[in-house]
């Protein structure tokens, strides 16, 4: 190949690399994967430690929520922990949610059985299940250069609850789109648990 066409051919691979797939693309195979239990392809698509993280906050401002409008419910939620002592364990959560996501998608028997299943008091949670209630992307908008929150739709098949729209952000790394956070999760929680009781 002489050098013109080889230089052509390296112009048209990194634009082709460069394009790579969109937000809403990437958040679509990430909803895949999930459904797929492809673990190397959900590393690919989502900053796990980071999601984990930006769940934290707003889980806890959500517990706090409901632990002063239902006492005695939240103390059997959390058996009998009161919100003080949960926010203590706030440096624990973020771990504790990255592994639990992997439990529930690679062993979800063995994560029932264990400290959730008490809590969810015998409800089964299905990762896959969740990822089945999506329903596509709502909409984008950018936050910078690199930088894009996706609104996506989530409909359970339970006909008692309305669907949901969670705030996804999104990062491009190394020429594709990387899930890092959700955003402004505190009233879907908040939402969440006051269907639950």
């Amino acid at each position: 190949m002489n050098r013109s066409l080889t230089v052509t051919a390296l112009l048209v691979a990194a634009m082709a690399c460069d394009r790579g797939l969109s937000p809403a693309e990437s958040v679509d195979a990430l909803m895949h994967a999930v459904t797929a239990k492809d673990s190397v392809e959900i590393a690919r698509l989502v900053d796990l430690p980071r999601v984990s993280e930006s769940v934290v906050d707003p889980l806890l401002e959500a517990a706090s929520r409901l632990s002063d409008m239902d006492p005695d419910f939240f103390g059997r939620q959390t058996g009998g922990m009161g919100i003080d002592m949960l926010r203590q364990f706030r440096p624990m959560i973020a771990p504790f949610i990255e592994q639990l996501f992997w439990q529930l998608l690679l062993d979800p028997e063995s994560a029932q059985r264990g400290p959730l299943g008490s809590v969810l008091g015998g409800r089964e949670i299905r990762i896959d299940e969740m990822a089945a209630a999506y329903r596509g992307v709502l909409s984008e908008r950018e936050e910078g250069p690199d930088t894009v929150v996706v609104t996506v739709e989530l409909a359970p098949d339970d006909a008692d609850m309305q669907p949901v729209a969670v705030e996804l952000r999104l990062e491009r790394t190394e020429g594709y789109w990387v899930v890092v956070a959700f955003s402004d999760l505190a009233p879907t929680f908040a939402e969440l648990m006051e269907r639950g009781r």
